[in-house]
């Protein structure tokens, strides 16, 4: 297993806080720079590194995106670059600027969903619920059967 986490550091340390213990008196965490498994980078452009099926990083199971990265039509692009040359990775992203009660956030997760590109953590400490369901699970009723063209140009555009 090798993970590849885009995220800034703030929600680096939220995960590893969230998902660390202590055994006599040493910390260790799931999300440590330490481990072989876990590739930490802060900077959004390495994406294509981690894409790169000839000479980019090898044996790659999971991905995760922070969401405030990029812009949405940018993840849209990029969720489905990774479902084309990588589609055996399971992807995540961590939706750190989510309004639930924004229309164009509700269309944004739709799109993604109808496709099925990616699965969704809300909060850092329910990530561990999408490793201990290993990735079963439904957003069917986040899906938007009918909306505006302009409303879907506006949440590309924000």
């Amino acid at each position: 297993m090798k993970m590849i986490l885009f995220a800034e550091e703030w929600l680096y340390q939220e995960l590893y806080q969230a998902y660390s213990v202590t055994i006599d008196g040493k910390r260790s965490s799931f999300f440590s720079r330490d481990e072989s498994y876990l590739l930490h980078s802060q900077k959004k452009d390495h994406i294509n590194f981690a894409l790169d099926t000839v000479g980019g990083i090898k044996n790659v199971t999971h991905i995760l995106l922070q969401r405030s990265l990029y812009g949405n039509e940018e993840i849209l692009s990029i969720l489905q670059r990774i479902r084309l040359l990588r589609p055996s990775i399971y992807t995540v992203l961590i939706m750190d600027q989510y309004n639930e009660k924004d229309p164009l956030d509700a269309l944004f997760i739709s799109e993604i969903v109808k496709e099925s590109l990616a699965f969704f953590c809300f909060q850092a400490a329910n990530l561990g619920e999408l490793f201990e369901r290993n990735f079963n699970i439904s957003y069917a009723d986040r899906i938007i059967e009918k909306y505006k063209k302009k409303d879907r140009l506006r949440m590309l555009r924000s």
